[in-house]
């Protein structure tokens, strides 16, 4: 029997930051992942009838997202190279194994950890993952020694990993 279109929305509130995040993850922009959101909510509740559970919705739901966003990667050729669709697979069989950690409590916790970052760590990370530039082009940018560059991305991954551990802990979800 196919899903209702009640249970859709139901689903779709539930993990709405684990969806946004992916469709983040795809396009590299967090304006467009609310787009790609609205645009496959909608796809799914008009093709409600063929969708059989909960299990095929979050199925469904990944591979639109990410088909919405390929299509939308295609469509901005020029703009900063984002992540290949082999780095997508992988994202998404860890996001497989992952499920059931609360993503709404990971990701407050990743924006407040972000926030204590030096203006400079934010900076490297920012064109690292935000512009996909190599360290070596980073060093040349700012002209920093390269191993200041590995460096200080490293350091920014080292903070950001314990500071979310430790919020989580504290909040008593799972780090």
């Amino acid at each position: 029997m196919p899903i209702s279109q009640d249970t859709i929305v139901t689903v779709l509130i539930r993990n709405r930051s684990r969806f946004i995040g992916y469709a983040w993850v795809v396009v590299g922009n967090p304006q467009l992942a609310e787009d790609i959101l609205q645009d496959v909510t909608l796809a799914a509740i008009k093709k409600a009838d063929q969708i059989q559970d909960e299990q095929h919705l979050h199925a469904w739901l990944r591979r639109a997202i990410r088909l919405r966003g390929l299509e939308l990667r295609r469509n901005q050729l020029g703009k900063a190279r984002l992540l290949s669709p082999q780095v997508l697979d992988l994202l998404e069989q860890a996001n497989l194994k992952r499920q059931g950690t609360n993503d709404s409590d990971r990701m407050e916790a990743l924006r407040q950890c972000a926030e204590q970052l030096s203006e400079k760590a934010k900076a490297t990370l920012a064109m690292r993952y935000g512009e996909d530039i190599k360290p070596a082009e980073i060093a040349v940018r700012t002209g920093r020694p390269i191993k200041s560059v590995y460096q200080m991305i490293t350091r920014a991954h080292t903070a950001l990993r314990k500071c979310i551990g430790a919020r989580l802990k504290a909040e008593g979800g799972a780090a």
